[in-house]
């Protein structure tokens, strides 16, 4: 069944099938945080996503007027959600050019942009050669600017085997293992996002970090975006990028700022930690072992690595539980300059907690 959905901001609209809807929310957001979504468009979930998806297409338990909600929830999370995340602070001259060369862009017709806020079914991209970056669409919001591109990335996913069915058709090799696994390469479809706020001087490149994503490949798609960006407006962001090194420290001795669930960090006695926490409540700046420790060094550690949880209250009663995450290396920690200039914000809703912890960070940069 095919929807015509109006969308926030420029109102436009658009055209979206129940099944490519349930399939996209499905791929992109972590059954966890779907809760808060359908607490705000007041819908019940299914156990787990494929009985939530049965839910989303069925117009018994999805009514056509809770559509445009979810279509908005499925916007929100490719703006602003499982990004890694760097920000670029630019001379006046260059956020005035950028501001009004993006007027000018040319958004070209492609797959990808045929079907979004929808994700191209996996069927269709599967024999598609992997693409740089392209604009796809231009979000006018109250307090900026964000150029969505995509881009088809290579991704290895694994997955468990039915170890029975396998080992009694392979024989008694096979018994002796418990577990068995296979390695599936898939094409997946991947958002970045060009924030250019309205007023202020730091432009923000947001990069799809989703479940299965390589660290480094992510870095890379960034990388991508800068290049397309120049392309695309004649401003060359490469070079700005802010260092949020000495964050880690300001955020771990920051008592007020949410609960550190990770901390990696050397001692003056030349050894290297790396402590988390089970309990999502609980944090390590009061754990006792970790007090008890530190109490016990001559001078203060020296983090490397951090995650921090925080909780915003998106809607009256309504929760959600983002992380910051900053992880660099123990061979940066002993530099005299170190640098690090990227963040990971994760296990989020979409926009506005996002923004949440996004203002965090500007609170140091």
């Amino acid at each position: 069944m095919s929807l015509e959905v109006i969308q926030y901001g420029n109102r436009e609209r658009i055209t979206v099938q129940r099944q490519d809807l349930s399939r996209s929310l499905a791929a992109r957001i972590p059954y966890a945080v779907s809760k808060s979504v359908f607490d705000l468009a007041n819908l019940a979930r299914g156990h787990g996503w494929d009985a939530t998806k049965a839910r989303i297409e069925d117009p018994s338990f999805t009514p056509n007027g809770k559509i445009p909600l979810l279509v908005t929830a499925l916007r929100n999370h490719i703006l602003a959600g499982e990004k890694l995340c760097r920000f670029f602070r630019l001379a006046s001259t260059d956020m005035v050019n950028l501001r009004k060369n993006i007027n000018s862009i040319q958004q070209k017709s492609s797959l990808l942009g045929s079907f979004y806020p929808c994700l191209a079914p996996e069927t269709q991209i599967k024999g598609l050669p992997l693409s740089t970056p392209e604009i796809i669409s231009i979000e006018h919001m109250p307090d900026g600017v964000a150029l969505v591109y995509a881009s088809i990335r290579a991704l290895k996913i694994k997955e468990e085997l039915p170890t029975a069915s396998i080992n009694a058709k392979m024989g008694p090799s096979w018994n002796a293992y418990d577990e068995l696994y296979g390695i599936r390469n898939v094409r997946q479809e991947a958002f970045s996002v060009v924030w250019v706020p309205n007023h202020g001087d730091i432009v923000e490149i947001r990069s799809d970090h989703l479940k299965g994503s390589n660290i480094e490949s992510t870095r890379a798609e960034i990388d991508a975006v800068i290049y397309s960006l120049k392309q695309d407006t004649s401003i060359n962001v490469s070079g700005f990028s802010i260092n949020v090194f000495r964050t880690i420290d300001q955020f771990y001795c920051n008592v007020s700022e949410g609960k550190v669930v990770e901390l990696a960090f050397g001692t003056t006695t030349r050894s290297l930690k790396h402590e988390k926490m089970r309990g999502h409540n609980d944090c390590l700046r009061s754990e006792l072992f970790h007090v008890g420790g530190k109490s016990n060094l001559n001078q203060p550690i020296k983090p490397y690595r951090i995650s921090i949880s925080y909780n915003v209250e998106v809607s009256t009663g309504i929760w959600t539980s983002p992380e910051l995450s900053i992880h660099s290396n123990s061979h940066m920690s002993d530099q005299i300059s170190p640098s690090h200039y990227d963040i990971l914000i994760s296990k989020n809703m979409g926009v506005e907690d996002y923004e949440y912890v996004r203002d965090r960070i500007f609170l140091y940069i």
